[in-house]
């Protein structure tokens, strides 16, 4: 029985893990301004003037759920 489990879950990583370019999406379905090699992400947009920015906004000193 666990390695018919075994066989599910394998079959259905497989088809989960080809569904995207069987459904035509590219691998990069959206280009990135800061090139083709940025692995950062936003988080280019993190500059040291941003962070002093946000310690503005802080007006506690809990974490808001």
């Amino acid at each position: 029985m666990r390695a018919r489990s075994l066989t599910t879950i394998g079959l259905i990583a497989l088809v989960t893990a080809a569904a995207g370019p069987a459904l035509g999406q590219p691998d990069r379905w959206y280009p990135s301004p800061w090139g083709p090699e940025d692995q950062r992400g936003a988080a280019n947009r993190l500059t040291p003037e941003k962070v002093l920015e946000a310690r503005n906004l802080i007006t506690r000193g809990a974490v808001a759920y």
